[in-house]
Formats: C-alpha cells, structure tokens, sequence
C-alpha cells in the first residue's frame, strides 16, 4: 500500500468518531483530493469489515462496525473464571497485543469471580462488544447488588459511602479468600469503568481522570453489570498500574474527594472527613483528589490536615489537584496543627 493511501487510511479511522457524516468531504479537503476517491478508501474499510455505512447518499454515516457475543451461565460451585476465559472468551480477545490482552485477562477474571462469589445470585453473562478501536465486555449477575451487599456487611450510612470504600480498594465482603483490589485495580485498568446495581451507577474514565457516582431510578439494573471498556492500541500495561499503588504491598491510594458530593451538598462537616479517613491507617500514603470540588469546609480541612494528623503522625496523606480556595483551607487547617 503506498504511503499516501495508509496515511489517508489513518487520518480516515482516527477522524471517523468526530466526523462520522461528513469525513468523506472533510478527508478529501485535508488531502486536497475528491470525494468519489476518498469513496473508494471508504469502500475498502467496509469491505473489511472495519467500518460500515448507514443512510441514503446524502445522509449516510459511517460507523466502526461493531460484533457481539453472548455467553450465559449458570452459577455453580463448579464454574470457574480461569476455564471460561480460555474456553470461551479469549478466543475473542487473541488478535491484541499482548498488553492489552493481559488487562482483560486480568479484569474479566476479577470481576468475573466478583459475580460468581460474591453476588448471591443464579446466574451471569457476558457480552463482547468489538471493534476496530476499542472493546467492551459487559458482565452482569442477577444478585443482591455490589452497593447493597458492602452497605449492609459493613453497616455503612449511604452508597455514596460504599462509593468511596470501593474507590479506596481493599474494601471486601470476603476477607478471608479476598484482598479488596480487583475493582480498585480493574477501574484504573480500563479506559472507562462503570458499574451499574439497582439504579446506582458508579464510573471511572482513565482518559478524563473523572469519577461518577449517580443514584437514579430510571438508570435500574437488579443486580450488578460491570461495564468495561479498553482501547484496542492501549500502550498502558499491568505492571505500572500495580507499581503505581504499591505493587503488590498495595500501600498506596488515591481518593476522589469529589465522591462525597451529592445534589448539589458542599464538603463542609467532621463526620464527613471522618468517613473520608475510615480505614486509611491501612495505606502507608494516601492522596485526596480534589479535582471537580471547588471549596471546603474549615471542619473539614481541620479534622483531616490537623486532628487526623496529630493522631496518626506517620500518616501521609498529599492534596493533589488543589484549587486556590481548597488549597487556602488546606493551609490554614496545617498551620493551626500542634
């Protein structure tokens, strides 16, 4: 294939997302060619099962084609997630570099025996979801619910609170046969994380950094579906998201402070803070993500950066993502420390 074609191949897939009913004309324009020659560059990836067109002429769109794959089974004390990854869900995944493959063959198993063990329900599924650029995997159970069950095991208050343990990791119902960090290391894995249980929808996107937490009856699943999305061409590997957290001390978290919030609540009171640090004795550091959260309360700088501080001095706990006003009530609560 000659230079000029792959480039134009390239400019055409790295566009399609952003361009999907006009990236004939806006690639002809880029390469100052017509558009019946990018037609033809068009036709070549769909015959290739790359991209496929919908809509007449002058409406169509064009669209990475996607296929699926289900698998239902039931959950029995004999189903194990290492036999249904090489039995039926690899097969799928074999064409990735070999990065890409380790984090779903890392993922899918966590949360694959997450399902089995922990759900309480009868059964689980799988759907894959792929494409040329990314694939989804989706595993779904039909039990009491991920936010319920930690809620009830550890008598928490809310499920924003649950919302934070999870994001602390070595949160467990299982302490015994479990560490707590396949969610904690899976959500920071994948490009995009969600979990969805009972009309709660719990998110992480890697590329934004962003974390979302929504109750929402109208989004209601009964049980738990844990949505996974990864880029086909990631670079990112296992071993830096382990050794990012501790490797395998896992002593080390970050926490989104912005978890906390909820309808429109500042972050303002001590039994805030105080459910912020439960458990953080746990970790060697810890560092609170303030990104999104544009103020705080005094209480609630001062319990955390003075009281929590003088009680535990070996605590080491870093304000990352800071803006001018958080940052203020920061300093004001550390220089009032003993």
């Amino acid at each position: 294939m000659r230079l000029k074609n792959v480039a134009i191949r390239q400019f055409i897939i790295e566009n399609l997302p952003h361009h999907n009913s006009d990236i004939a004309s806006y690639t002809a324009k880029m390469f100052s060619m017509s558009v019946q020659a990018v037609n033809r560059h068009l036709k070549k990836l769909i015959d290739e099962d790359i991209i496929e067109a919908t809509g007449k002429t002058k409406g169509r769109k064009y669209t990475f084609k996607e296929t699926r794959c289900i698998y239902r089974y039931e959950i029995t004390d004999g189903l194990s997630e290492d036999v249904i990854w090489r039995r039926d869900i690899k097969q799928h995944l074999a064409h990735l570099p070999k990065n890409v493959l380790g984090i779903w063959e890392h993922c899918f198993s966590e949360i694959f025996n997450n399902a089995r063990e922990h759900s309480r329900g009868i059964s689980v599924s799988v759907i894959i979801y792929k494409s040329f650029l990314k694939t989804r995997i989706l595993i779904s159970d039909n039990g009491i619910g991920i936010f319920n069950n930690i809620r009830d095991t550890f008598h928490l208050q809310d499920n924003r609170e649950v919302a934070i343990e999870l994001a602390k990791g070595k949160m467990t119902t299982d302490k015994t046969n479990h560490t707590g960090e396949g969610i904690f290391f899976s959500s920071r894995m994948m490009d995009r994380f969600l979990i969805l249980s009972y009309g709660i929808s719990w998110i992480h996107d890697f590329n934004k950094a962003d974390w979302i937490f929504e109750e929402n009856s109208d989004s209601e699943y009964n049980g738990t579906r844990v949505a996974m999305e990864l880029s086909n061409q990631t670079d990112r590997t296992k071993s830096e998201i382990f050794e990012k957290y501790g490797e395998q001390a896992f002593d080390t978290t970050i926490i989104p402070v912005i978890l906390m919030t909820s309808n429109g609540d500042g972050i303002v009171s001590r039994s805030q803070a105080r459910r912020l640090l439960a458990r953080l004795e746990t970790f060697d550091k810890v560092f609170l993500d303030f990104k999104g959260v544009e103020s705080i309360g005094q209480a609630f700088a001062d319990e955390i950066f003075r009281v929590f501080i003088n009680a535990h001095p070996n605590a080491k706990i870093f304000p990352i993502h800071t803006n001018k006003n958080v940052e203020s009530m920061i300093l004001r609560a550390q220089n009032t420390r003993l």
